[in-house]
């Protein structure tokens, strides 16, 4: 029973996060809006407009994946609490599973999009990081 517990807040968390990811994401083009003659669909405008992307538009992505990352850390972590767990590392496992689930798909959103490289590498240290800060949060 708790091996399905452990799988259901680690689901949890991570369609969460995706929630909220997917939030910030459409709301971007409402502040940073793309050049008009920027065609989305068109992978190679896409990627040109991406790498023209305002530092501003580019902190928002940032703020948004930290926030979704350390959501989904709490939300797993809560759900989890409810089971007995004997040792530690059972407690934070869902929360660095999240967190790490949402990293290789920062990866692979990175070399799909084409980022610029500070992104890319900034990206790869938001996910895991605050997935443990929600964990630190909710674990008492």
């Amino acid at each position: 029973m708790s091996v399905f517990k452990n799988s259901l807040s680690v689901v949890t968390g991570v369609v969460t996060g995706i929630i909220l990811i997917s939030v910030g994401e459409y709301l971007l083009p409402h502040f940073y809006p793309f050049p008009v003659e920027i065609n989305i669909n068109d992978r190679t405008q896409l990627q040109s407009a991406i790498q023209q992307m305002p530092l501003g538009a580019s902190l928002f992505l940032l703020v948004n994946y930290a926030v979704a990352s350390f959501v989904a850390g709490c939300l797993a972590t809560l759900l989890i609490k409810k089971v007995p767990v004997k040792k530690e590392i059972n407690k934070i496992r869902p929360a660095l599973i999240c967190g790490t689930v949402f990293t290789l798909s920062g990866i692979s959103n990175s070399i799909m999009i084409g980022h610029p490289l500070w992104f890319s590498v900034a990206n790869l240290f938001v996910y895991i990081p605050f997935a443990y800060l929600g964990y630190k949060l909710v674990k008492q």
